[in-house]
């Protein structure tokens, strides 16, 4: 169980790593869209939705699950969540007390996508 419960905060690490941001937001901002993101990717773990979890990834985001060589596209994690669920009876809560947003230059912003 462990295991699926860092898969799954490792795809919401991942999948924001891989998101397509035009300029620097304000923090407010950023935050609504980190829980926004953490909200629909538990809903599609709860509800053994591989399909909706992949689509919060771009064709290059990349999952580096536990014990896994990492993965990238969104096929590939459509299909790593696929055989979780088939195979288990899934659920993640997501909670947050703080969500921080690190102040980040636009360059760094560049190599990130």
């Amino acid at each position: 169980m462990q295991k699926i419960h860092n898969a799954g905060m490792m795809l919401l690490i991942i999948g924001l790593t891989s998101c397509d941001k035009s300029g620097i937001q304000d923090d407010a901002r950023d935050v609504a869209d980190i829980k926004a993101l953490s909200a629909t990717r538990a809903k599609a773990f709860n509800e053994g939705n591989a399909d909706e979890i992949a689509a919060t990834f771009t064709e290059s985001g990349s999952l580096m699950a536990p014990d896994m060589t990492s993965m990238t596209g969104r096929e590939a994690v459509r299909g790593y969540y696929q055989r979780i669920f088939d195979q288990y009876k899934t659920f993640l809560g997501s909670v947050y007390k703080e969500v921080m947003v690190p102040a980040i230059s636009p360059m760094a912003w560049d190599m990130l996508r």
